[in-house]
């Protein structure tokens, strides 16, 4: 039995569109990207030509044209003569435009700084908006996915990859750079605190408490960060929505591992913008008595205004003297 395989291509007479289509639909704006990535979902992109404008027949309802080029026998109804022809022979082809020059084209750009210790190139995390997260916890992970990606210069399965040890190095990375914020006479300003830098190059408080940690269940650092970091904010608000507690708590927390100096304003400004506290403290209106009548508020003789209470149900009946009932 012979079958007869129908190949179907498509023909556009831009080369940008076309140019377009064979590159994936991240590397463009929402608008385009969205309209590549349709295109790319339901065809092929090799299966894309391109033909000259005058032998695309297509475009002749798109401008001004005699309605006698519209007719039955027309190139509009009919198509072009080389669509009876071989394919081979089809003036159509498919190379490629220089990419680098396509519109609405979106450059994913990263930024690299030199870390000295590890020697590893790590992104330089100043690009990311904190203002986009609503926790550390995502915000870390985010960064970690970074990390991963200018580790193997490669988008392909970076999310797969997050573990505790990138997490941890993001989070080492940040802290980096929060402490940046720092007053260069940081050393000095805080140094009844015991501040030493740890084996990560994190600035650190609480040298003078090192035999106490030794003799506790806790083992880690005071990170000392500055309080006008956008990371403050955000720290105190994941801290605080663990369990919507009160300032002083959400502050004992924020301590066991970070030490901020004037903490104590934000986590009342988060505290103070919080839904949920703002639901569980509100003040409920108590019920407002209503206005006394005139009648007891002005002077009367003893008796002269009586009231009584009555209770019901009152069935009108009248009495019968012939049964003495009623």
């Amino acid at each position: 039995m012979d079958f007869n395989f129908i190949r179907i291509i498509h023909v556009v007479d831009s080369t940008i569109v076309r140019a377009q289509i064979q590159r994936e639909s991240y590397g463009f704006g929402t608008f385009v990207a969205t309209r590549i990535a349709e295109i790319q979902s339901k065809t092929e992109p090799s299966d894309w030509w391109w033909v000259q404008g005058e032998q695309n027949p297509a475009d002749l309802t798109t401008r001004a044209t005699d309605p006698t080029a519209l007719v039955m026998e027309s190139v509009w109804q009919k198509g072009p003569d080389f669509l009876r022809l071989p394919i081979e022979q089809w003036p159509i082809r498919q190379d490629y435009s220089d990419s680098s020059q396509l519109p609405d084209a979106v450059g994913i750009t990263m930024s690299f700084e030199h870390e000295e210790k590890s020697r590893d190139i790590v992104p330089d995390v100043s690009d990311i908006d904190l203002n986009r997260f609503s926790n550390v916890s995502k915000m870390l992970r985010v960064t970690s996915i970074i990390l991963d990606i200018a580790k193997h210069r490669s988008f392909k399965g970076a999310a797969n990859r997050i573990s505790a040890g990138n997490i941890q190095r993001a989070e080492i990375i940040w802290m980096k750079h929060i402490q940046k914020s720092l007053p260069k006479d940081s050393l000095v300003r805080y140094r009844r605190l015991g501040v030493q830098t740890n084996s990560d190059g994190i600035i650190t408080v609480g040298q003078r408490m090192q035999e106490w940690m030794k003799r506790t269940w806790n083992q880690t650092e005071f990170i000392l960060l500055p309080n006008s970091h956008p990371f403050i904010k955000l720290i105190v608000a994941s801290f605080h929505s663990e369990d919507h507690s009160g300032v002083d708590t959400t502050l004992a927390k924020l301590r066991s591992r970070y030490w901020i100096p004037g903490v104590r304003r934000i986590i009342k400004l988060v505290k103070k913008r919080c839904i949920i506290c703002r639901k569980r403290e509100k003040k409920i209106v108590g019920q407002q008595m209503g206005m006394l009548p005139i009648e007891r508020l002005q002077p009367a003789p003893a008796f002269y205004y009586c009231a009584v209470d009555l209770f019901g149900p009152f069935i009108d009946s009248r009495y019968c003297e012939e049964t003495n009932t009623w």
